[in-house]
């Protein structure tokens, strides 16, 4: 149920009665309406700027929704991190390419292992 540009489309199926084109077509526009969201995980240092792969085409927005420090405490919050993770899209370098990330510098938080959770959206294919 997936297009190459990462929106939802509804399968048709041959032999389908002309009475269920209406509901298909409706069906689709509600897809078509609301952003598409992934969520993307990784592990590694941090650093500016770091890759996150498996993203196939260019976003809308990338946002860091839960960073864990693996080296210490897990259950006590990274301070201040997440939120806008500023990126540029360089396919040719494996995808979004994050620049930085709100609360977290390189001096503070390099060094350090960390379990990065993004949320990828997609653009709305009707603007919606």
């Amino acid at each position: 149920m997936r297009r190459l540009r990462s929106q939802l489309v509804q399968r048709y199926a041959l032999g389908q009665k002309p009475e269920q084109a209406e509901e298909r077509t409706d069906k689709q526009f509600g897809f078509d309406v609301n952003p598409l969201t992934l969520i993307r995980t990784m592990d590694g240092l941090y650093s500016e700027p770091m890759v996150l792969g498996a993203v196939s085409s260019n976003p809308s927005a990338i946002e860091a929704i839960r960073v864990v420090d693996l080296s210490g405490n897990q259950e006590a919050p990274v301070i201040g991190a997440g939120g806008v993770a500023h990126f540029a899209w360089k396919p040719q370098l494996g995808g979004a390419v994050i620049n930085s990330i709100n609360g977290m510098t390189v001096a503070a938080n390099g060094g350090k292992s960390y379990r990065f959770t993004f949320r990828v959206t997609y653009a709305a294919a009707r603007g919606g």
